[in-house]
């Protein structure tokens, strides 16, 4: 019997990850009381290294702030979402090699990082029912 692979699976928890790191940069300026700036915008949500630091910001929350391992992770995302061309060959999603373990991991990891944000909204008052917002949040 041939093993399960999940294909896009760990790449779309990434991107939950990443968008639980925009959340976190959001909230931050909320606290602050500062308004965030068309540049400030662009360069976390559309410069280059956007993606590592809305990674990097979640790994600040869950405590483990590893810089290879954000990068490991949005190579992840790239693998597991795109088509490519990589050493002389096509990449798809189609065709991954993606295990259970790394997606179980990177799937506990986002839903670990959306507890502890619901957590810390509804702990500052912007969020009054955490099971509530956590299932609008995860059913679309």
């Amino acid at each position: 019997m041939q093993e399960a692979t999940y294909g896009s699976c760990s790449g779309l928890a990434v991107l939950a990850i990443e968008e639980i790191g925009k959340g976190l940069f959001l909230f931050e300026k909320y606290q602050k009381c500062n308004d965030v700036t068309d540049n400030e915008w662009k360069q976390y949500s559309a410069a280059p290294s956007a993606h590592l630091k809305k990674i990097e910001k979640v790994q600040e929350l869950l405590g483990s702030e590893t810089p290879e391992i954000s990068k490991q992770m949005n190579d992840i995302k790239k693998r597991d979402i795109y088509v490519d061309w990589i050493d002389d060959d096509w990449r798809s999603p189609l065709v991954l090699d993606t295990k259970n373990q790394q997606v179980t991991n990177i799937i506990y990891l986002a839903d670990k990082a959306l507890t502890k944000f619901g957590d810390l909204l509804v702990h500052n008052d912007i969020a009054t029912n955490f099971s509530l917002l956590k299932h609008r949040l995860t059913s679309g």
